[in-house]
């Protein structure tokens, strides 16, 4: 059993190491999955302790989870031109991305809530995604009654988008491996 502050050194690290990785998603590194591995790999060696140090492999699957959600929805912001093009489905590429930001917003406002924050960041996931959805929409709505805007505008904000989605999925994930690694 390694001792106490092994686990504090190497969370130290972690977090050192993660912060760069998050970073690495600006020069459109996969940041989100190496922080995945990363996490496997301090889990791997520095398995949960009752006095709360270290994480385990439910935590990494956590992160694999938000790690897939961020690419899901980097993904729609980086079709979502190509099917406004399309002109099919209109305004479901933003409604889609709409209720996964929102999902995933209002989620993890509530989540740390102690006993009851389970169930309000369900509550809040579902009024997010919501809010979301019909944000969305509104933006569909607003977007094609105007005229279209120029395609360099276009893949400016798409590039925006898909960056944004890894940014912030990213940043959550270093927060819960950093709370995790400490706390338990």
């Amino acid at each position: 059993m390694l001792p106490d502050w092994a686990y504090y050194l190497s969370g130290l690290g972690l977090i050192v190491v993660n912060v760069a990785i998050w970073a690495g998603n600006v020069c459109r590194l996969p940041g989100n999955w190496m922080l995945v591995a990363f996490a496997a790999l301090y889990a791997s060696f520095f398995p949960a302790r009752p006095n709360g140090l270290g994480f385990g492999y439910w935590s990494v699957a956590f992160l694999a989870t938000l790690a897939l959600l961020g690419e899901s929805l980097a993904y729609a912001a980086r079709h979502r031109q190509r099917l406004a093009r399309q002109n099919q489905l209109a305004g479901l590429e933003n409604t889609v991305i709409g209720a996964g930001s929102g999902g995933l917003f209002g989620a993890l406002m509530l989540l740390w809530i102690p006993l009851i924050g389970t169930i309000l960041a369900l509550l809040g996931a579902i009024t997010g995604a919501a809010a979301g959805a019909y944000l969305g929409t509104l933006y569909s709505r607003r977007r094609y009654r105007e005229t279209a805007s120029p395609p360099q505008m276009n893949h400016q904000v798409t590039q925006g988008l898909e960056l944004i989605s890894r940014l912030v999925v990213g940043a959550v994930m270093v927060l819960i491996v950093t709370y995790s690694s400490f706390m338990g």
